[in-house]
């Protein structure tokens, strides 16, 4: 069975609750992974010319 990694970032609630009814959805035709990621987590790079 294919794996499908979900990652959202969700300050209010909303994402997350589309990130899991996503995950629900794609439940029978794949293994599902939901991974929840924090501001911590977003590394902002500048962009090299």
């Amino acid at each position: 069975m294919p794996l499908l990694a979900i990652v959202y970032f969700s300050i209010s609630g909303t994402t997350e609750k589309l990130a899991h009814a996503v995950a629900r959805g794609a439940a029978g035709t794949a293994d599902v992974a939901l991974c929840r990621i924090t501001g911590d987590d977003i590394v902002s790079r500048p962009v090299s010319e």
